[in-house]
């Protein structure tokens, strides 16, 4: 299959074929992001999110959360951000999926899931019950995806995007069983 070249950082996939060779020999790895590489995440955000976090955001973020993400020929086409919070309602430690993002010309290659993969392994390491997460109401594909991953819609927020007045759906994927939601 060939795909179009691309720049993102300045960089160029010079062989499409390349691509998805290291797709299917497992060669793709999850990376922490670096400081200095805010930059391109937000650029990736730009072109994927109508409202976007600022460069600004995401270096607010940096030191409490974790961020994630996967390189092609050093080049960002997938990211992650989540952290650890306490649910005291339930007395349990759980995930928040803060953004996942996978640049347009690489979704459905299997990136997202990856990333959604490492997660859900470092909430097991660090005895998380629950992951959860925001999605717009109207992101069919975005549902899709995370059904397809294990998550269910839990509860509407109505109006959780002030900026355009809309509702989000809570979608929750049970790490632990021990926990009733």
């Amino acid at each position: 299959m060939q795909r179009k070249k691309i720049e993102i950082q300045q960089n160029y996939f010079k062989d499409a074929d390349n691509f998805e060779e290291n797709i299917f020999s497992n060669k793709l790895k999850v990376h922490k992001i670096q400081m200095h590489e805010l930059f391109y995440i937000s650029q990736l955000e730009n072109m994927v999110f109508q409202n976007p976090w600022s460069y600004f955001d995401f270096n607010a973020f940096y030191h409490s959360s974790i961020f994630r993400c996967i390189k092609m020929v050093n080049t960002i086409v997938g990211y992650a951000i989540y952290r650890k919070e306490y649910f005291r309602e339930y007395d349990r430690k759980i995930c928040h999926l803060m953004k996942i993002a996978v640049h347009p010309e690489f979704r459905n290659l299997g990136i997202g899931s990856i990333l959604l993969k490492q997660m859900e392994k470092y909430s097991k390491r660090n005895h998380l019950s629950l992951i959860y997460l925001e999605v717009r109401e109207s992101n069919k594909s975005a549902i899709s995806f995370y059904e397809k991953n294990g998550y269910f819609r839990y509860k509407v927020i109505d109006d959780y995007y002030q900026e355009t007045g809309e509702s989000a759906f809570l979608m929750v994927k049970n790490i632990k069983k021990i926990m009733k939601i």
